[in-house]
């Protein structure tokens, strides 16, 4: 394989039959060039789909694909890059000579993606769509394992290259401890000191590996967090009081050993603030029983968690946890969730799964704590707070409803603490309601919240001028 990567890098060049482009894909060509721009389906902020686009579909259905070829030498960037995006819809054999090409001659193109106008080399381009082919075209099973098999190979190509860039980055990382690229590897990690090198050579696991790693110094740290051999304790140890960077906070946790909760327990009161924040992500992607009391103390201080970590916890240390949670809601810090892998809708999981833990197991810290959160909490936590609320009937939180509705809020919040309240079905807090209204009418009635505040008051009998 290397060998043929090298011959590719070095004598490639696009081969072509002697076919004319033909009348009806010349126009299309035309049209492509005169926008001049490389869109993907869906652009701007509704997400429409160009005439732009539209057009390269129709080159894709209409040229052959020896026209898409001899349409990677015309002048214009944009034709050839749309080209050779449909050439890879088309799942043309040799895409790994495309790429190295497009490599070797580092031309650029403006995009758009989304909202995103940029220039960027027809390289990455070409290399994106076949990396994600997926999210383009609906692929079966062998079109699936072509894609696979041509990713594999323009990593190859990058792997054995020279370049120091973002291909590189992806390669490195996807190489998943291949057996067939250990020497690459090495090579990136011990020769090149690169950092994606260091931490895909942690991958394979190696105990020869060791004694170069630590040669690294903090470098190393990378490969300790995905290599957590016992012979690199004492080298992590030899750092303590001098290095308290994300790293090396990934390299102690991924131990998980009492003796490691120690050491991050130390460091945790020399920490900033952001750097908590980091510490509740490692610690919580590193969960286990050692780190339980440093991830209450984390949430008790700093009111930062996530939502994974909040079922373990309650799961594991019911009682224990609930009490924690009342203490890191009884403060008057706003509440800092954070999400794992992009999932943002667990962040609103976790204050109502506190709320219900408190009810089974702290509960005579409940109204405490919905009577402190009322007075301080802010949009989507409003929601979250007032849905518990209203779904509990806890009518002794009126007067603090109402104090917090007169003061100014979000028309959203405005909504929310309306909503709740009126859901008690009280004559005397629908007066209040009602007077409460037309005095801060102006931070609702404006917009959409217009229209959704009147349905709501029109459930209830109440109509606004």
């Amino acid at each position: 394989m290397k060998q043929i990567l090298i011959i590719l890098l070095t004598v490639f060049t696009f081969q072509v039959s002697g076919q004319e482009i033909r009348p009806e894909v010349k126009k299309l060509v035309h049209k492509i060039q005169k926008v001049n721009q490389l869109n993907s389906k869906r652009v701007g902020f509704t997400g429409a789909i160009t005439e732009q686009y539209l057009d390269f579909e129709k080159l894709r259905e209409k040229a052959t694909i020896d026209e898409l070829l001899k349409l990677l030498e015309y002048e214009n960037s944009v034709v050839k890059a749309y080209s050779a995006w449909a050439l890879v819809d088309k799942m043309y054999p040799n895409l790994a000579s495309l790429f190295v090409e497009f490599l070797n001659s580092g031309e650029t193109v403006r995009t758009q993606h989304g909202c995103i106008v940029t220039d960027s080399e027809i390289s990455s381009e070409f290399y994106n769509r076949v990396a994600y082919q997926h999210i383009h075209n609906k692929l079966t099973p062998s079109d699936s394992l072509f894609f696979l098999s041509q990713k594999e190979q323009l990593d190859s190509i990058i792997l054995y290259g020279e370049r120091n860039n973002y291909f590189l980055r992806n390669a490195l990382l996807g190489n998943n401890a291949n057996p067939d690229t250990y020497e690459r590897i090495r090579y990136w990690a011990f020769n090149k000191k690169n950092a994606y090198g260091i931490e895909a050579l942690a991958v394979y696991q190696k105990k020869e590996d060791i004694a170069d790693f630590k040669k690294l110094g903090e470098q190393a740290f990378v490969a300790i967090a995905k290599f957590p051999a016992t012979e690199f304790w004492d080298f992590l140890l030899s750092y303590k009081g001098k290095n308290q960077s994300t790293e090396y906070l990934m390299a102690l946790a991924v131990f998980k050993t009492e003796e490691s909760a120690k050491v991050l327990t130390e460091i945790f009161s020399n920490l900033t603030e952001d750097e908590v924040g980091s510490l509740s992500g490692i610690l919580s992607d590193n969960y286990c029983t050692f780190y339980q009391d440093l991830l209450l103390e984390i949430w008790e201080k700093y009111q930062t968690i996530s939502y994974g970590t909040t079922k373990q916890l309650i799961s594991d240390i019911s009682l224990k946890a609930a009490k924690s949670f009342s203490i890191g809601l009884l403060s008057d810090e706003e509440l800092y969730f954070v999400h794992k892998d992009y999932d943002f809708a667990s962040v609103d999981k976790i204050l109502p799964l506190m709320l219900e833990s408190i009810k089974e197991y702290d509960n005579s810290q409940l109204l405490n704590v919905c009577k402190n959160r009322i007075k301080i909490s802010k949009f989507t936590i409003v929601e979250q707070l007032m849905q518990f609320i209203k779904d509990n009937h806890f009518t002794e939180m009126s007067d603090e409803i109402f104090t917090r509705l007169q003061q100014k809020n979000q028309a959203f919040e405005v909504f929310h603490l309306t909503k709740t309240i009126l859901s008690f079905d009280n004559p005397e807090d629908k007066i209040k309601v009602i007077n409460t209204l037309k005095v801060n009418q102006k931070d609702w009635d404006w917009g959409n919240w217009s229209g959704s505040m009147r349905k709501l008051l029109r459930a209830y009998d109440i109509e606004f001028d």
